[in-house]
């Protein structure tokens, strides 16, 4: 079944995740930088204070790949 044959009341309202493609396609090009970024901590868990700083990292990313992809 394609998406216009789907009564309007039971489609997801893409718009509430983002209201322009041009929105979208910025987040994932944040999204393969922060992925990119990544790599710098690499080996440099060394401290409770940098597993800290890489731990968040890796959420701020996974939270915007599930928003991308949802």
């Amino acid at each position: 079944m394609k998406r216009n044959q789907v009564p309007e009341q039971y489609q997801w309202k893409l718009t509430d995740l983002y209201e322009t493609n041009r929105l979208w396609e910025d987040d994932f090009v944040t999204l393969k930088e922060n992925i990119a970024d990544l790599t710098k901590f690499q080996g440099t868990l060394v401290d409770a204070q940098r597993l800290l700083k890489t731990l968040r990292a890796v959420d701020t990313t996974e939270e915007l790949a599930i928003k991308l992809f949802a």
